[in-house]
């Protein structure tokens, strides 16, 4: 039974946090990264204390870690201790790749009052990072991009295609009558449900879909949060969004889950199934809805 439970100790603190002890040039630098374990976007510690001589002073000469982005960082610098001086900071870490296996590229510099210096390297610390998606699209398959079709099927293709013109063409001229003639503009939340629901009703390949409604996401964010990001990146989208109060915290996750999966279609070559494209769109109109004001107005009425 006490093995057991040593054994558990064990496993837990592994996955809680590491520490990785360096020695070099006179300097002890203890580096501890925690958790090592965790999911896409949650916040992680890095700490960095190291003693050296009395006339030596210490940098970390690092602004970003690699696919790691620092939210906030303290420091307490050039402590007298019995063994020299203590040199302390601390860093609250946040990533939105999953791929990343390891805390990397982290160094210390250090120089002394002869004009001497130089550098420790300190070695990577494994992470496992967790994807916001989920194991669900990893268990799709993937598989290349079909590059010919039959004619029978280009001409089909292009019947579909005309007809969802002549469709989205009608839909939007009566948006556009609507828009002009009524004296009440139409919210953020009924245009980007018009949107998904003009796209779901269309025949377009998967990566123009998924490009197209991520995009109706996106400006749904910018007209109703005043979240400015064109041209951004969905890492430096959701680092954007994240500095917005209205926003609760499952919001952010299901719009990093939404955002991720959807970049996979867009650049990793994945193709899903149809079925996965209503659940796709699903979800955009569930986030949609949910972060609307009429809805949020609603909650915080019951909650009073």
């Amino acid at each position: 039974m006490k093995l057991a439970t040593v054994i558990l100790l064990i496993l837990s603190s592994a996955s809680l946090g590491e520490t990785v002890h360096t020695q070099q040039d006179g300097i002890a630098v203890d580096v501890t990264l925690e958790p090592t374990t965790f999911k896409v976007g949650d916040s992680v510690s890095l700490t960095i204390k190291a003693i050296a001589p009395n006339n030596m002073k210490l940098i970390v000469p690092n602004t970003s870690f690699d696919y790691f982005f620092i939210t906030d960082q303290s420091s307490m610098l050039d402590i007298p201790t019995e063994g020299g001086r203590e040199w302390n900071w601390q860093f609250q870490l946040d990533t939105f790749d999953a791929s990343v296996q390891q805390f990397q590229s982290l160094t210390v510099e250090w120089t002394d009052e002869y004009g001497n210096s130089g550098t420790l390297i300190i070695d990577d610390i494994p992470v496992t990072i967790t994807s916001a998606v989920g194991d669900t699209l990893n268990q799709l398959p993937l598989r290349d991009i079909v590059e010919s079709k039959k004619a029978s099927t280009q001409i089909a293709y292009w019947l579909l295609a005309i007809v969802s013109f002549v469709f989205i063409g009608g839909i939007v001229s009566i948006i556009y009558f609507v828009k002009h003639n009524k004296t009440q503009t139409i919210s953020p939340e009924e245009k980007a449900k018009c949107a998904i629901e003009l796209l779901r009703n269309s025949d377009v390949e998967a990566h123009e879909f998924y490009t197209r409604l991520s995009n109706i996401v996106r400006t749904y964010l910018e007209d109703q949060f005043n979240i400015s990001a064109p041209g951004y990146t969905t890492r430096e989208f959701l680092i954007s969004e994240k500095k917005n109060p209205r926003l609760e915290h499952s919001d952010r996750t299901k719009l990093a889950a939404f955002l991720v999966a959807a970049d996979l279609v867009k650049y990793a070559r994945f193709e899903p199934s149809k079925n996965n494209w209503d659940v796709a769109s699903c979800k955009a109109l569930e986030f949609v809805t949910s972060t609307a004001p009429s809805k949020l107005n609603a909650e915080s009425e019951v909650a009073a």
